[in-house]
């Protein structure tokens, strides 16, 4: 009986599919904090919508109040300067992103390179076997051949 195929690169085959497992998670959280802060943009944006339309809303009817309308103005702004900063934040997580798939697209690169190697290592195996085998059935036909089935004492070979 042949021994079993045995890759000899396996262990590194092993590391660089946790490697590339590794790579995964951390795409996915980075993924997840630009989805986050994208989520945050729009809740902001909602926000100074909703307040304009509140101050419009509020200055058109009865008695003005100074404070309040420097108030509102104040708050609105500063909602505006937040959703200033977080797109600038959304913009630099979408470069962390993108060299984290960088990375992870390498990570597969390197596990599929030795993934080939293993299956051209597994065929030429076959291969061998597969002529071992057959090197073992010539020779059993020659052996009955020989033995019986095949040349008497007496005749001559062709």
């Amino acid at each position: 009986m042949a021994k079993r195929f045995r890759f000899r690169l396996e262990p590194v085959l092993r590391v660089r599919r946790m490697k590339e497992e590794t790579q995964q998670r951390q795409l996915a959280t980075q993924v997840r904090e630009l989805v986050r802060r994208e989520s945050r943009a729009t809740l902001l944006q909602q926000q100074i919508v909703g307040e304009v339309e509140q101050f419009h809303g509020g200055t058109l009817v009865g008695v003005l109040d100074v404070q309040l309308i420097a108030r509102r103005r104040y708050w609105i702004n500063h909602l505006q300067r937040q959703l200033m900063d977080e797109r600038h934040l959304i913009g630099q997580q979408q470069q962390v992103v993108e060299r984290e798939r960088q990375k992870l697209a390498e990570a597969a690169r390197e596990v599929q390179v030795l993934e080939k190697l293993e299956e051209k290592a597994r065929q030429r195996y076959q291969q061998q076997l597969d002529r071992a085998e057959q090197a073992d059935a010539d020779e059993m036909a020659v052996m009955t051949y020989a033995r019986g089935g095949g040349l008497l004492q007496d005749e001559e070979p062709c």
